[in-house]
């Protein structure tokens, strides 16, 4: 059984618009089966994951396909698993992907070099990483024995609507975006001059916004942006 995922005309969608698929599945299960089977897909549609083997590139997903070894009778001989179709065509086994917030990239204590290999430091471990390492109970474990030198809060987190503070522009004009990456900048308060010229923190936003990161004092809230103040507009 195969299920594809299907975008709606752009015509039915707004701005602020999500798309919801809902499957409902019932597994046709032999009446003399006394083992307990998980039918439960570990990743859904828009998913993006990583192939384990092949870390370097990003994957979403779009289709499912449930599989099941049976016998003549239709009784199940091993645990049935999920493949998974992805927007270039190909198919994975739900073994060989993992969430791409399971890795380093998503991680508070990576710091990325922003490298084409992917390249950061980890300073949870003090040690050289990329961001598409899988992150472990030992990252967990680690992180919380070295609460003195947890990284600072952020104003802003993975997924909050945010606005770029312009001056010139009222603030109704202002996009929103959305942030998908933040970077700590641990040199921010190493000289007197990174101070005046740096920002601790740095987002990445989609869309994609000349692909620079921008620094957490050129944002504000989507919805607070009415605060900021700005100089008058002639």
């Amino acid at each position: 059984m195969t299920y594809t995922a299907t975008k709606p005309p752009l015509s039915a969608l707004t701005v602020d618009e999500k798309i919801l698929v809902t499957i409902e599945f019932a597994p046709n299960i032999h009446p003399t089966e006394t083992e307990k089977y998980n039918y439960q897909p570990k990743f859904r549609f828009h998913d993006e994951v990583i192939n384990k083997f092949n870390p370097s590139e990003t994957l979403t997903i779009c289709g499912m396909e449930i599989i099941e070894s049976k016998t003549s009778s239709g009784k199940l001989l091993n645990q049935p698993y999920w493949k998974y179709k992805v927007e270039d065509g190909s198919w994975y086994d739900e073994s060989v992907l993992i969430h791409q917030s399971d890795t380093c990239a998503k991680c508070p204590y990576f710091q990325d070099y922003n490298d084409e290999r992917g390249r950061g430091w980890c300073h949870c471990f003090d040690d050289a990483t990329r961001k598409h390492h899988v992150r472990t109970n030992d990252c967990d474990l680690n992180s919380e024995s070295r609460s003195l030198f947890a990284l600072p809060y952020s104003g802003y987190d993975y997924g909050d609507k945010v606005k770029i503070i312009d001056s010139d522009e009222d603030h109704i004009e202002w996009a929103t975006f959305e942030v998908v990456e933040k970077r700590h900048n641990p040199q921010c308060y190493s000289s007197a001059d990174n101070y005046l010229t740096q920002s601790e923190w740095y987002y990445l936003l989609s869309p994609a916004y000349e692909d620079t990161w921008v620094a957490e004092r050129e944002l504000c809230h989507a919805e607070l942006s009415y605060t900021v103040a700005t100089e008058e507009l002639f």
